[in-house]
């Protein structure tokens, strides 16, 4: 175990296979500070914890992108985490996914694309002015009842297709035979 510092990081070299220097750490469990050298020479800075009784690590960021100061403050802060009993490693998997979903709906929106919902929706909307509340309420509840249930929220309207009228038509018949 070493204590790491800027100097003595630099001084890392590479060898015929990776390596690991763990930072000398008086908290316990709250994981360990760690920078592994590659055998290309790169330094990347890790996490090292236990999370239900397994030994896991996850990397911080590598030295030169990061400064040993700023993978320091993370290392407190996923540190922080683990102590809590929460696993840096899942944590920042659902991030990512929560992210390439706002990404994903961000891009659906500028390009201009709305669900078979929304436009159903805004359909609805249009005709609320003209149109008997009897009438109305009929719609809608046949789409609650009838439409709603077979049509997944996330479907482009652009991808519906004649296969999900088809199937829709079919349902609303059906129902209407009983």
């Amino acid at each position: 175990m070493a204590q790491l510092s800027d100097r003595y990081i630099k001084a890392l070299k590479a060898q015929d296979k990776p390596y690991i220097i763990t930072e000398e750490s008086a908290e316990r469990g709250g994981g360990r500070f760690q920078v592994k050298v590659y055998t290309s020479g790169r330094k990347q800075f890790l996490i090292q914890y236990f999370h239900n009784k397994r030994r896991r690590q996850i990397g911080i960021g590598n030295y030169g992108a990061m400064t040993l100061a700023d993978a320091g403050q993370e290392f407190i802060r996923l540190s922080a985490s683990v102590q809590q009993g929460i696993c840096p490693k899942t944590e920042r998997q659902r991030v990512e996914m929560e992210e390439a979903i706002q990404q994903e709906e961000e891009k659906r929106q500028r390009a201009g694309l709305r669900t078979f919902v929304e436009l159903w929706d805004d359909f609805y909307s249009s005709i609320k002015l003209q149109t008997k509340i009897k009438s109305l309420n009929q719609l809608r509840w046949m789409f609650d009842s009838d439409i709603k249930p077979l049509i997944n929220p996330e479907l482009l309207a652009l991808e519906f297709t004649q296969d999900h009228v088809r199937a829709l038509l079919k349902r609303v018949i059906d129902l209407q035979g009983e």
